[in-house]
């Protein structure tokens, strides 16, 4: 590659500083997706053992306080 022109060297050497800054960038922004995704999946566990707790107390409260009702 001929680098006798300014333009071409200086667009070459702006290139080669912006390109790992954005790979650095990207590798960031992946770590910090993985741990928001982690976080979310957490959250979401969470939430569906509080379902069940609620599900379970619910369905003993319907048994204890609400009387089936006779077939006629």
């Amino acid at each position: 590659m001929n680098l006798d022109n300014p333009a071409k060297a200086l667009i070459l050497s702006l290139l080669m500083t912006i390109i790992p800054i954005l790979i650095l960038r990207l590798q960031y922004f992946e770590q910090n997706f993985i741990s928001q995704m982690v976080k979310f999946k957490n959250l979401s566990q969470k939430i569906m053992k509080m379902q069940l707790l609620f599900l379970n107390q619910d369905s003993w409260v319907i048994k204890r306080f609400i009387k089936p009702q006779k077939k006629k």
